[in-house]
């Protein structure tokens, strides 16, 4: 009698060691060996990036500087926030999930700003960013900020999603006095300096252009209106493979740094 083939697990579990920032890291994840499109990984490498972030910030503590981040300071809540596409769908489920009146609320909100954009000039400009020249897109972060738009998620000063709020949000941290993050161009404005960022590799991983300088991103103030206009045609892969393309590029791909006036990269960093 023959024996029947082995089945394939329905998730597999790996442990992972890194060195970020001076500090061993080591962490356990599982993840589903059926094949994923990225958009469902997206919680994984968030909780990647909040372990980097985590490592960075003993670093930053043990060299006697601290962290200035605090709820009800929101000044980096008012620049033009860079998402990966995937995070980008996310963003249009988690808003679609939420219960009346608060998605209706929240809906009204994007609107709103989509409104003030568009009076603004800005509005076809960020659904168009594949046309912008390079200068271009070095202004426009700088020009959307003089708009003080809070992002739709803002209440009360402070992230009403935070445990769900996107890579750039979390790896966007300053030491310097929260007078400064008024003003994008202060030279006193002193950001911490990411070793690993992570959402820029999430991007690179779902990048089309052959450019490697160059990678896709959506701005959050029109995230869901971009996903109800973009089906995801990506192909999925078995989730391991997303996981190993994610290390290797986490550990020897150049990570295009984002231009000035988007945030993440105001002020110097140290």
């Amino acid at each position: 009698m023959g024996s029947e083939p082995a089945s394939t697990p329905e998730t597999i579990t790996a442990r992972i060691a890194l060195t970020i920032a001076g500090n061993r890291l080591e962490a356990e994840i599982t993840v589903p060996t059926a094949p994923t499109r990225l958009t469902e990984l997206v919680p994984l490498f968030h909780s990647l990036s909040d372990a980097v972030i985590g490592s960075v910030v003993k670093t930053v503590e043990a060299s006697g500087r601290t962290i200035s981040c605090r709820a009800g300071c929101a000044a980096c809540c008012r620049q033009l926030v860079p998402i990966t596409e995937p995070e980008a769908r996310r963003v249009r489920d988690l808003v679609e999930d939420l219960p009346e009146p608060r998605r209706s609320a929240i809906k009204a909100r994007f609107e709103a700003a989509r409104q003030r954009l568009d009076e603004a000039g800005l509005l076809d400009v960020l659904r168009n960013l594949d046309r912008l020249s390079a200068e271009q897109r070095r202004s426009l972060g700088l020009e959307y900020f003089a708009l003080k738009l809070a992002c739709p998620f803002l209440e009360a000063e402070s992230c009403s999603i935070h445990p769900e709020r996107p890579g750039v949000c979390r790896e966007f941290l300053v030491t310097s006095p929260a007078e400064h993050c008024a003003s994008l161009t202060d030279d006193a404005l002193v950001g911490v300096k990411m070793p690993a960022p992570i959402w820029p590799i999430t991007a690179l991983m779902n990048k089309v252009s052959p450019d490697p300088e160059v990678f896709n991103w959506v701005p959050l103030v029109l995230a869901p209106e971009w996903a109800d206009t973009h089906d995801d045609e990506s192909a999925p892969r078995p989730a391991p493979e997303w996981v190993q393309e994610f290390f290797r590029r986490l550990s020897g791909a150049s990570i295009p740094a984002p231009a000035p006036g988007l945030m993440g990269s105001a002020g110097r960093a140290e």
